[in-house]
């Protein structure tokens, strides 16, 4: 159980960090034109990261509200 964890943990990882690396580009451009070091990366990977938790709380929560009160 725990090898599959892990193994799930490296698969997300690699694809995060891997997202983040298709925006060095742009976050080069941005430090070029403005001076300011800012990781576009890291902004996009985090606010898809953020979505995908709400939404997995939203169907958990969807879950336990219709298993404590059912459907009406």
């Amino acid at each position: 159980m725990e090898e599959k964890l892990k193994e799930i943990y490296e698969k997300a990882t690699d694809i995060f960090f891997g997202l983040t690396k298709k925006f060095d580009g742009v976050s080069e451009r941005i430090f070029e034109k403005t001076g300011k070091k800012i990781n576009v990366g890291i902004i996009v990977g985090s606010a898809i990261l953020i979505f995908f938790v709400i939404l997995f709380v939203r169907i958990i929560l969807g879950f336990v509200m219709d298993f404590l009160f059912g459907r009406v």
